[in-house]
């Protein structure tokens, strides 16, 4: 049997004990799950329902940096050791802005992006 992802129609031979279970798109990663269509001609066909995932395909997170109390501005040995430990873990760097704060120190925000 044959079904094929409802939005990038890729298709896939699935076994006869699939049916109502899910499956995620290798090509777009859709999750849909699979039904038995109304019978024609005395034919039954899997048809792909589309149940999208509730989990965001992305996660982030937001690092804030300071440096207030000893020179007033940001560490940047500091922030290359706290952006390279997220690496490893699969992070990126999204964004990053530098703000001046109050009584002369500087802030840094940097927004990291990865894969779920």
């Amino acid at each position: 049997m044959y079904t094929s992802c409802p939005f990038c129609k890729q298709k896939y031979d699935i076994e006869q004990e699939h049916i109502g279970t899910s499956l995620k798109c290798t090509v777009c990663g859709t999750a849909f799950v699979i039904k038995i269509a109304s019978k024609k001609n005395n034919r039954t066909a899997p048809v792909p329902v589309c149940e999208k995932t509730t989990l965001p395909l992305k996660e982030y997170k937001v690092i804030k940096l300071d440096d207030k109390f000893i020179t007033g501005e940001v560490n940047i040995e500091l922030l290359e050791k706290v952006l390279n430990e997220h690496a490893i873990q699969g992070w990126r760097v999204v964004s990053s802005v530098t703000a001046p704060m109050a009584l002369k120190y500087e802030e840094i925000v940097v927004i990291l992006e990865r894969d779920r």
